[in-house]
């Protein structure tokens, strides 16, 4: 921290010279400056934001409530996705066709690129070696995760974690997350609801297995009085005056729910935030370049942030449509894919913060995800009732530590329309390979025999696990000068023994449940072999030094980024590695301790 310290100083102390000049130069450019900034809608023109933030997922929601507490009405997120009020979300096959986030001028490369902008709320990436979905809309991942609040258990979870970001010292803010977010496991059985079937499904087999099993702390609302679940649908506000439905087990969770019976940040965090704290919100808007400002308010880019920085973001359908805001400090919470191509692209392509840690992009994990399947268990498995995730099955093997994982039953929602549609967008007019391997795979689910898959649900014979678990976290983003696209390369290889080893715990599955097939995600059956995630993680790692991370992981400025002030970044992009448990308590959690030093004031469950 000396070390950096005095570097910061340096390029402080000899911004003197080079400041004049450029102030000069700026002058003297003033008309074509005049110019540009014409163009572009000042969101905040009578004086600077106290705060931004980039992202409104599990890590810019903490943020937004403590920050928005501290400078009510000083506050502001940006937000690339849309609101989703309740009853919005897709459901029919038309409302299928803008479900993704997809535009043509986007230097991604998307799994589904349209003809014409869509800005739906999901988006699907495909690097090399690695699929990444991740959702695009008001309250984050939260508005798609299955809804697991998850401690972090795998004894080397935090092995190469700088000590003082170590998963002990973070421990204290897991119960007030969880309060915040009303956690608790799902009911056995309440009024209206049957007892889920898939517990005792995975009791059995956890028996069998001689594996520990659990429920899981759900994100999802039962009502305010944990001793008695209201019904299900029934209607209540919960304790920050949002109104929400009881959960009524229609297993829609990562589509999005449209009853609000899911505990999604923009239920709790960010509506506090609006309704109590005068939050400022841009919707519908990407987050572009990034200038650190001088004293006189003009950007330079040997400054650090003492004097604030200059946002600049467009409409995300309307590129044409541009605004800036000015803000004392930054927090860029986009996400793991968002955040990471925020800060390349200025560091690299607009060089307008040059001086970020050459660990950027390193360290990328898919935390150790993967997908099974089982057709035509014997028993009922209750794949199409309850919350998507609620309970779960540990893989533990001292012989094998760095192998062992959890399996969750995965509640599947109404997708076939959904993927089917997909597919076929990306092998048009349906004879391309991904598609007869789709045939193929939905030829051997009994039930479907309509070939244009007109069916609103999956068969019920069928068992479906999503496992976590401990991955290789050393993917790597890179700015690519020829395509403009910040791409991510990912060691399949390296990971195989452990995706092996959960591919023949599925086959297990299958025996010893009477399945008639055992499965790995549509993308794994050869010869595509590539494995996919929904939980990525690193890329802008907390580490003790500049040479060791892109943000700061001692107490004292905990998630700022080295070499600036007042930028700071709060998202799984920080954590240094795969958590082998679902990251969004953790995400939380850390953001809650940046918050705290940021505001100075102790986190608690008040917002």
């Amino acid at each position: 921290m000396k070390k950096n310290n005095s570097r910061r100083n340096f390029i402080q102390n000899t911004t003197g010279f080079i400041g004049a000049s450029y102030v000069f130069l700026l002058s003297a450019c003033k008309t074509i400056s005049s110019g540009i900034k014409g163009s572009e809608s000042n969101l905040s023109p009578d004086e600077m934001l106290e705060a931004c933030i980039i992202g409104s997922g599990f890590g810019g929601a903490v943020q937004a409530a403590r920050l928005s507490k501290q400078w009510p009405g000083k506050v502001m997120i940006v937000e690339r996705g849309n609101r989703y009020p309740k009853g919005s979300f897709p459901r029919t096959q038309e409302q299928f066709k803008n479900i993704v986030r997809s535009h043509p001028k986007d230097k991604v490369p998307s799994v589904v690129s349209l003809p014409e902008p869509s800005n739906g709320v999901f988006e699907m990436r495909n690097y090399e070696g690695m699929d990444v979905i991740v959702a695009n809309g008001y309250g984050g991942g939260s508005l798609l995760y299955g809804g697991a609040l998850m401690e972090p258990w795998h004894p080397d979870a935090d092995k190469s974690w700088p000590t003082e970001a170590k998963i002990q010292n973070i421990k204290k803010y897991y119960p007030i997350v969880k309060d915040v977010l009303q956690a608790r496991p799902i009911p056995e059985s309440s009024p209206g609801r049957e007892e889920l079937p898939k517990h005792s499904f995975y009791k059995a087999l956890a028996k069998n297995l001689k594996r520990p099993f659990g429920l899981l702390d759900t994100g999802f609302f039962f009502g305010n009085d944990k001793n008695n679940p209201l019904p299900p649908g029934a209607k209540e506000k919960n304790k920050y005056g949002a109104e929400q439905e009881a959960c009524n087990f229609c297993s829609e969770c990562t589509l999005g729910c449209n009853y609000h019976a899911k505990n999604s940040v923009d239920l709790n965090y960010l509506y506090a935030a609006e309704n109590r704290h005068n939050l400022k919100v841009q919707d519908g808007k990407i987050v572009s370049r990034i200038e650190p400002l001088d004293e006189f308010g003009q950007f330079n880019p040997v400054m650090t942030g003492a004097h604030g920085y200059r946002v600049f973001f467009t409409d995300a359908l309307d590129y044409s449509k541009k605004y800036i805001v000015e803000t004392k400090r930054l927090i860029i919470a986009a996400g793991t894919l968002g955040s990471t191509e925020i800060l390349i692209r200025n560091k690299t392509q607009f060089q307008t913060l040059p001086f970020i840690s050459n660990t950027l992009g390193k360290g990328f994990s898919g935390n150790g995800d993967f997908a099974g399947v089982v057709l035509n268990p014997k028993e009922e498995s209750g794949t199409h009732y309850g919350p998507t995730t609620s309970q779960y099955i540990k893989f533990y093997d001292e012989d094998d530590r760095k192998n062992s994982f959890v399996l969750q039953a995965f509640s599947i929602p109404p997708i076939f329309e959904i993927v089917d549609w997909v597919v076929q967008k990306i092998n048009s007019p349906g004879d391309g390979p991904i598609m007869k391997v789709w045939n193929r795979f939905r030829k051997k689910i009994p039930g479907i025999t309509d070939p244009n898959l007109n069916l609103p649900y999956l068969p019920s014979s069928m068992a479906a696990y999503a496992y976590v678990g401990l991955d290789s976290s050393d993917g790597k983003f890179s700015y690519n000068k020829e395509t403009e696209q910040v791409d991510l390369k990912w060691h399949t290889e390296k990971n195989m023994t452990l995706y092996k080893k959960m591919m023949n715990q599925t086959t297990q599955i299958k025996e010893l449940t009477g399945g008639s097939l055992a499965m790995g995600a549509p993308n794994w059956i050869q010869p595509f072999r590539r494995n996919f995630t929904m939980h990525p993680m690193g890329g802008c790692s907390l580490g003790d030094s500049i040479d060791s991370g892109v943000v700061s992981a001692k107490t004292s400025n905990f998630g700022e980024v080295f070499s600036y002030t007042n930028l700071y970044v709060c998202d799984g992009s920080i954590i240094p590695s795969g958590l082998g448990a679902n990251p969004s308590l953790t995400i939380a959690a850390l953001s809650e301790k940046i918050a705290e030093g940021i505001t100075g004031q102790a986190a608690s469950s008040e917002l």
